[in-house]
């Protein structure tokens, strides 16, 4: 995922950085190379709510009660 891949490391990534062994490292690597993800996330992208640039607005209904 290359968002990701720029993102500054969470603290679960920290913690959960050294589990799993080299092999399961090889895998998900190679998973992750041979997925798609553009063409999956591409309809996602289409959704109004994914097209805009801004801020974005509060709930519909939503308000402080």
């Amino acid at each position: 995922m290359p968002i990701r891949k720029n993102a500054p490391m969470g603290f679960a990534d920290i913690v959960l950085e050294d589990l799993g062994s080299s092999r399961t490292s090889k895998l998900l690597s190679r998973l992750d190379a041979a997925t798609p993800w553009d063409t999956l996330a591409h309809p996602i992208k289409q959704l109004p709510e994914y097209k805009s640039h801004g801020a974005g607005r509060p709930p519909l209904g939503g308000g402080s009660r």
